[in-house]
């Protein structure tokens, strides 16, 4: 029993063992990759390098990510796109159930023709009752009716004139109401605000959704240039310019390196963390190019050239 005891001691001792050895060895790597990975993308820079400065910057695009959501809280009754289809601006991506809406549209559109119908009534009336006072007038004047009974068709005219006014004050109500009920049917439709490609479809035929509590339906990448956009600390951006040439690379052994130029320096810091608690001031500088081979959200190496470096 003593000899079963003590292997079963030695046996837990050297799983201790291989489980603390394994953790060291897991920390190691990693501090050893991430410390790699930091020289890749950021080497050294010595003193007759052409470059005035070398750090890592993400690839985006311009104007970034568009995100689309329902307008209104509903159901959605139909999606027409999927991950990875091109559309067009103005297209559109989803339907939402829309019975309601298109009922009040045409309760809109009825009460107009009616409203239109009282309208070319009231046209009619309005010329009859100005024969009526033309006709009167000169029957008053030949002593055929009396006083009384012309200024009775005059205020006859009178009421007509003010009967076609509030025509026209209902025709502006209606009409509003048209146009609103049109506005509510038209926010039932999700639509593509600019030119790109699907992304994420994050809705599906008989999801919910809730325009109180915004939820994102669709994300797009527009048809738009890549660039490059790098957070330079507050000790390193006098080395940075407008027009200033850069090359980038996916890191420091990559053979090829591209050209590309500073097109914006932020004028506001802000504040990243350096590692551990410490933190520093950084600019946002963007990189504009011709080309970007990599894909969105990609950390690549940019280094700034000195200004009396000719081009290659």
């Amino acid at each position: 029993m003593r000899l079963i005891g003590r292997l079963l001691t030695n046996l837990w001792v050297w799983l201790l063992i291989i489980v603390v050895t394994a953790l060291a060895a897991t920390s190691y790597l990693k501090r050893t990759a991430d410390q790699e990975e930091s020289v890749t993308l950021a080497p050294t820079l010595a003193p007759s390098s052409p470059y005035a400065l070398s750090q890592s910057a993400v690839v985006e695009i311009e104007g970034g990510i568009v995100l689309v959501s329902a307008n209104r809280t509903g159901t959605i009754k139909e999606v027409l796109v999927a991950e990875g289809d091109e559309v067009k601006q103005g297209q559109l991506l989803a339907l939402q159930e829309d019975r309601d809406d298109r009922i009040a549209v045409r309760l809109a559109e009825i009460a107009v023709e009616n409203e239109t119908l009282k309208q070319e009534r009231s046209v009619l009336d309005l010329d009859i009752a100005r024969r009526n006072v033309e006709r009167a007038v000169i029957q008053r004047e030949q002593d055929a009716i009396s006083q009384q009974q012309l200024e009775t068709q005059q205020d006859n005219l009178t009421k007509t004139e003010l009967a076609m006014e509030t025509n026209r004050n209902s025709m502006e109500r209606v009409q509003t109401q048209l146009e609103t009920a049109r506005f509510n049917l038209a926010q039932r439709r999700v639509i593509s605000p600019v030119d790109g490609r699907i992304l994420t479809a994050a809705v599906t035929a008989g999801a919910g959704v809730s325009a109180e509590n915004i939820s994102t339906a669709f994300s797009i990448i527009p048809d738009a240039p890549k660039r490059l956009r790098a957070k330079v600390r507050e000790d390193d951006i006098d080395s940075i310019y407008l027009g200033q040439k850069v090359d980038f690379a996916a890191n420091n052994r990559s053979a090829d390196r591209r050209r590309g130029v500073v097109t914006q320096i932020g004028s506001v810091f802000s504040v990243a963390e350096t590692g551990g608690r410490s933190q520093t001031n950084t600019v946002d500088v963007v990189i504009e190019t011709e080309d970007v081979p990599f894909r969105l959200g990609k950390t690549v190496l940019v280094q700034f050239l000195k200004p009396d470096v000719p081009d290659a």
